[in-house]
């Protein structure tokens, strides 16, 4: 695998202007989350922590896109999505003033990093990406390409 070459946020997607944060979301509405991802292993762990009775409703998901077709039918208060992903459903649909994307407290920031995946045997090819990457992370031209594409993230510090 390469060095990461991008970084993107879990967020919390809502439609509701009163959220600021996941803090903000009433007690007992289902909030949707995205299955196997660190940012859904934080809010098991911290409904844990919280009295049954001050607990969200943790609606699991396997695709960003039925998320956001629940949330913009008001069936889920908030969901827990990549931010990127998110921007390309909402991009998709036209509806990206429909959603905004607010932060995840109180559970930690979550982030995401993107990589090739090469074969163990292309040593000398990784090697060669890994490089190039590094020199354009450093020239700043790797953070010009994401700043043109337009999606939400970041180059990895």
């Amino acid at each position: 695998m390469t060095r990461p070459y991008f970084e993107g946020l879990h967020v919390l997607a809502v439609t509701d202007p009163s959220i600021g944060s996941l803090r903000d979301v009433p007690t007992g509405e289902f909030v949707g989350s995205r299955l196997y991802t660190e940012a859904d292993y934080h809010l098991l762990a911290h409904l844990q922590t919280m009295a049954a009775g001050d607990r969200w409703r943790r609606l699991p998901f396997d695709s960003t896109e039925r998320q956001v077709d629940l949330l913009l039918e008001g069936t889920i208060a908030g969901a827990i999505v990549w931010e990127p992903a998110l921007h390309q459903v909402l991009t998709s649909r036209g509806a990206t003033e429909q959603v905004r994307s607010v932060s995840l407290d109180p559970l930690p920031e979550v982030t995401t990093q993107v990589a090739m995946v090469l074969r163990s045997d292309e040593v000398l090819l990784r090697r060669l990406l890994d490089e190039a990457l590094y020199h354009m992370q450093a020239s700043g031209a790797l953070a010009v390409v994401v700043a043109e594409v337009g999606i939400p993230g970041r180059v990895p510090r």
